[in-house]
């Protein structure tokens, strides 16, 4: 067997030989960080919309279908007017998961009511806005949650945004257009930004523009009941908290 020969490069050809081999190692590094990298990051809307499927419910009672969401410790927050005088509400997750809950909390004025599961909800929790959080301005994006007629009983969500504020009968609303629908009442509408409630689906004031005898405007304005509203009949809820042992 020959001996191995040691190759004895010219110096003239080792600048040549450095390049090649800092292109290589630069090459090498390209494809490391591609490795690394998570070929696709979800955008902060993705991020609030897959957050809030596992916290929002359908709520069923004959005949109507209403939504709800959980703000944890099996309390819910829904609109007053999907309960309709019943005191056993059956609640649906995105999963199939069923629920019975009873009220706890029903406020005529503001047209919200608060219900406890009698059954621990395994779902997730939905974040209300609070005092201490910046407030919610005009032109700021939401969405909002539910379980519309017009698509089944399916989840569902519509984007849109604060077009105004406003006070009907001493109750603070958000004002925006075309964000929530019949099925819709009681489900939550949610800052894109934070990720925290900002108020709740209540209801519906439909314009219909006359532009000549074959075409018509057709336009809905969303009126939500807005977070601090929200804080109260939560605070109220915590108050009757020692009379749910007994629920």
């Amino acid at each position: 067997m020959l001996p191995p020969k040691t190759v004895q490069l010219d110096p003239a050809e080792s600048p040549l030989c450095e390049e090649i081999l800092s292109r290589l190692v630069g090459l090498l590094a390209i494809l490391i960080s591609f490795a690394c990298v998570d070929p696709y990051q979800p955008t902060q809307t993705e991020l609030v919309v897959a957050h809030a499927k596992t916290a929002v419910v359908k709520l069923s009672i004959p005949g109507r279908v209403c939504t709800a969401f959980h703000i944890g410790n099996d309390i819910f927050i829904t609109a007053a007017h999907c309960l309709d005088g019943e005191r056993l509400l059956f609640l649906e997750d995105n999963m199939g998961g069923s629920y019975l809950a009873v009220p706890v909390i029903i406020d005529e004025k503001t047209d919200l009511a608060t219900l406890h599961s009698k059954k621990h909800f395994t779902g997730g929790t939905l974040e209300l806005w609070g005092q201490s959080d910046e407030k919610p301005h005009l032109g700021a994006e939401i969405i909002s949650f539910g379980y519309p007629g017009y698509y089944g009983t399916g989840f569902i969500f519509e984007a849109g945004l604060i077009k105004g504020f406003a006070t009907q009968d001493g109750v603070r609303l958000i004002v925006s257009n075309n964000l929530g629908y019949f099925g819709e009442s009681g489900g939550p509408v949610v800052s894109v930004q934070s990720g925290k409630v900002v108020g709740v689906t209540d209801a519906l004031s439909e314009q219909i523009t006359r532009i000549n005898s074959t075409t018509h405007l057709h336009n809905t304005i969303s009126l939500i009941v807005a977070a601090p509203e929200l804080l109260a009949i939560v605070e109220r809820t915590q108050l009757e908290k020692f009379e749910l042992e007994g629920i």
